[in-house]
């Protein structure tokens, strides 16, 4: 009881904020958030997305390269999640003509749905020449906005990793991991275009293409201080490029795209059987898109994505017995974005989650599931995940 209270309390220090209707900027960085930044799965693999990395598992080649110095048999994981995003209304202006030779200007809003998977598979092994775990594996993700008459937004993307985790004495271990990452970008919008002298507005389609190519690097350290502290640090650093078309025209050349970010988490065992886990996360991300075609009306300015994300976040594990446990969590996101127009936009809400997990075969299998629901008006965001860890 006082493990739950202690959980409960910390919660209450980041209270549930839905996001407000009507705003375009916090859907998209939400997309943008879980293809170029965090994958649903670095954030959903324990309770909250608070890091249990300081337990050694295949699933620290994704969370915190140097958990995987406690790694000491072959593991392989595999994993899906699916995740239903509703979309803010998009409050766009369209030229609707009346009647002839009087067209008006009409506010349309609709409501995008977004059905978004990922799929990953990692495998954690040793080298007898050399110290240490590694691991490697891939995974994609892609959306399926569906059919909308004012925005279409098509995402997907596949990444490949290798990482390495080594112990430094009993109670330190530090790790290194490399990623490329290929991904896809296609938004396609209308509205109502406004030109100098000319009274009548016109409907234009807005429609990007991008292609990115990047390298992310990850530094992480986690430690042990007595049985029952452990906490982990974890350093990104990501550079790479973007290929881009505004309405058909290329751009020309490559654009630039950088990423940075730092992940501390500390988990403290509250008894033989709770565990509490506490992670702060910040990550900063630029994206060049190349410049706006002339035809759109941004006087052919450069279009880029500016955006920094804070999570504060808490787990909570509970062992029902040995191959039983019961997960809960929550994770508060706050975005600040500079979209591809240079509108502001700060967005901010709540994430809870709740899971279990249960191990078979003397803890040679394990089988997870996770559901997350965030606190996104009007209808709220449903996220699953289900993973298998089978250890040889």
């Amino acid at each position: 009881m006082k493990a739950l209270l202690s959980f409960l309390m910390l919660i209450l220090l980041f209270p549930p904020q839905p996001l407000s209707a009507g705003d375009v900027e916090s859907f998209n960085s939400r997309l943008f958030d879980l293809q170029y930044f965090t994958r649903p799965f670095e954030r959903a693999a324990v309770a909250g997305g608070a890091w249990e990395g300081a337990e050694g598992s295949a699933a620290s080649i994704l969370q915190n390269p140097a958990a995987l110095a406690l790694v000491h048999k072959p593991e392989l994981l595999t994993y899906w999640t699916f995740n239903h995003l509703n979309g803010q209304t998009y409050a766009l202006k369209r030229v609707i003509p009346p009647g002839p030779g009087h067209p008006k200007v009409e506010r349309i809003c609709e409501r995008p749905t977004a059905r978004l998977s990922d799929m990953g598979v990692y495998q954690a092994f040793r080298l007898e020449s050399v110290p240490g775990t590694f691991g490697i594996g891939a995974d994609a993700l892609w959306n399926d906005l569906g059919d909308n008459d004012l925005s279409r937004i098509e995402q997907s993307g596949f990444r490949v990793g290798l990482s390495w985790g080594v112990p430094l004495g009993d109670d330190l271990s530090v790790g290194y991991g490399l990623t490329y990452l290929d991904d896809t970008w296609h938004w396609d919008v209308t509205w109502a275009k406004f030109s100098p002298g000319i009274p009548v507005p016109q409907n234009v389609d807005y429609l990007l293409k991008s292609s990115a190519s990047s390298w992310r690097h990850r530094f992480g350290l986690r430690g042990n201080v007595g049985s029952s502290f452990r906490y982990g640090l974890e350093a990104d650093l990501g550079h790479g490029s973007t290929d881009n078309e505004w309405n058909g025209r290329d751009t020309g050349g490559d654009n630039a795209m950088h990423h940075y970010g730092i992940r501390i988490g500390l988990e403290y065992s509250l008894s033989s059987k709770a565990v509490l886990a506490v992670e702060g996360e910040w990550h900063e991300t630029s994206i060049e898109f190349g410049r706006h075609s002339p035809d759109i009306g941004r006087d052919d300015a450069v279009a880029k994505w500016d955006t920094s994300v804070i999570r504060p976040m808490l787990g909570f594990k509970y062992s029902v017995t040995d191959a039983w446990q019961l997960l809960a969590g929550y994770r508060y996101s706050r975005f600040n974005t500079v979209d591809l127009c240079t509108h502001g936009a700060d967005t901010d809400y709540g994430t809870f989650s709740l899971g279990t997990a249960f191990s078979l075969f003397h803890k040679r299998l394990s089988i997870r599931w996770n559901l997350e629901y965030s606190m996104v008006d009007p209808d709220g965001e449903i996220m699953n995940l289900l993973s298998l860890n089978a250890v040889f």
